[in-house]
């Protein structure tokens, strides 16, 4: 009689369950059985919550479970209801904020043992700096916050890029009270357009996070403490790709004098030979460059100084010397060239050097452009052949003064011989379609 009450009471509770059933298997449908849940005496409102996010449910037991247990976070072991489960990457970097915005160190600690994995790594793009370690992330954090008491946070958005990796985009806004990192500067209170990348290794914890700042003047608490912050740091953000293009997007923006434009690289002051070398650094230079009076330039030009044909060979560093020829005068840059023209029938040649020889024929003082013109009359036949040197013919045809291009034609093709003999050549017939094109033209 037990068995047939106990078998009753099941088909009892089946039926109460049928009209929440669904699908061919008979499975409970998504929304049915949490509906169902929430209305069950057996299971708690909060684990019918969590089953949305895929949480097991487990039998109510509020008699045996402390307050600080209920209060739990299933993720991280901290004191906190609004903690996410782990399964939810989103969730998991939203609530990373939500404890630096509460200053929670413990909290911090906890869930980053938790939802961090050991190797962890915090990389500032900007700066080039890696911590590994989610002591040292952690413990870098704690510092952060201690530095900048005021520190905080104002999230934008987060959202899920692939599979396995997180953006997002937050406000940053402190005063540096305590050194920390100088682009940061002391005592005046700074605001950054921020981006992180969280990367999710094969568990679901987080591996990488990458942080980089963003330059933008128009949401700026105060444009000039930023750009203290970044003059204070400057040598080290021009040799990386994003403190590079953060210099750049400085130099560019309204309001910026071309005093604050000079001071935000002053760090490059004597070392603007490395930073001519380097794959970012020249970039900022060349920057630098376009968008300052000439006479603010001079240390470049003396830095480069004995070194100028040294520069030209180089695949970065000849950029350096071809936008000083674009917006310096020629008494600037006649040190410079009184190096190169000496060398210019090995530079005619060059990869890189040739760009340069092309800048003086089109930037250079009448003077300059002669004599490098009478170094190609020279050999004019043989430069005509050249894959790379021919270009610089080219050049000096479209941009010497009349009397050096027409001393240069003839040089070329002394007789009509010559000249049908050139443009049969496979590199040599460009030239002659320069020279026909200036014949018809009148300006041989």
């Amino acid at each position: 009689q037990q068995q047939q009450q106990q078998q009753i009471q099941q088909q009892q509770q089946m039926q109460q369950c049928m009209p929440y059933m669904s699908g061919s298997a008979g499975l409970p449908s998504h929304d049915a059985s949490l509906d169902y849940l929430r209305r069950s005496s057996v299971f708690d409102s909060g684990v019918a919550d969590g089953f949305n996010n895929a949480a097991i449910a487990k039998p109510r037991s509020d008699s045996t479970r402390s307050e600080d247990e209920a209060n739990t976070c299933p993720t991280c072991s901290s004191r906190d209801s609004m903690c996410p489960p782990s399964a939810d990457h989103v969730e998991i970097v939203s609530h990373c904020y939500a404890l630096m915005q509460r200053k929670d160190l413990e909290g911090i600690q906890a869930h980053y043992s938790n939802t961090h994995s050991s190797n962890v790594e915090m990389m500032m793009l900007d700066r080039g700096i890696a911590l590994s370690g989610v002591e040292a992330v952690s413990g870098f954090l704690a510092r952060m916050l201690t530095s900048i008491p005021d520190l905080d946070f104002l999230v934008h958005s987060i959202t899920q890029d692939g599979p396995s990796s997180v953006k997002a985009e937050f406000t940053m806004t402190g005063t540096q009270t305590q050194p920390l990192t100088p682009v940061f500067p002391m005592g005046k209170r700074f605001q950054w357009l921020c981006s992180a990348q969280f990367d999710f290794d094969s568990v679901g914890k987080i591996h990488r996070r990458s942080v980089s700042f963003n330059f933008d003047p128009a949401s700026s608490l105060d444009m000039r403490a930023n750009l203290e912050g970044l003059s204070q740091c400057s040598l080290a953000l021009a040799s990386t790709p994003s403190g590079s293009r953060l210099l750049q997007l400085a130099m560019e923006a309204n309001g910026v004098s071309d005093s604050v434009r000079v001071q935000l690289i002053d760090q490059l002051r004597g070392h603007a030979w490395e930073a001519a070398g380097s794959p970012h650094g020249n970039h900022v230079l060349q920057k630098l460059i376009a968008s300052v009076p000439p006479q603010r330039l001079q240390f470049i030009i003396e830095e480069l100084a004995g070194r100028a044909a040294e520069a030209a060979e180089h695949q970065k560093r000849c950029r350096i010397l071809e936008r000083l020829l674009e917006h310096c005068p020629g008494s600037m840059t006649a040190r410079l060239v009184e190096e190169l023209l000496p060398k210019a029938s090995w530079l005619a040649r060059h990869p890189f050097g040739n760009f340069v020889l092309q800048h003086i024929l089109e930037h250079g003082v009448p003077e300059h452009r002669q004599r490098l013109v009478a170094i190609l009359c020279k050999d004019a036949g043989r430069y005509a052949r050249h894959k790379i040197a021919s270009n610089v013919v080219r050049a000096a045809l479209m941009h010497a003064d009349p009397e050096d291009r027409a001393e240069l034609a003839q040089a070329l093709a002394p007789d009509h011989q010559e000249f049908m003999n050139l443009s049969k050549h496979k590199i040599g017939s460009f030239v002659c379609r320069e020279i026909k094109h200036l014949s018809k033209k009148n300006s041989l």
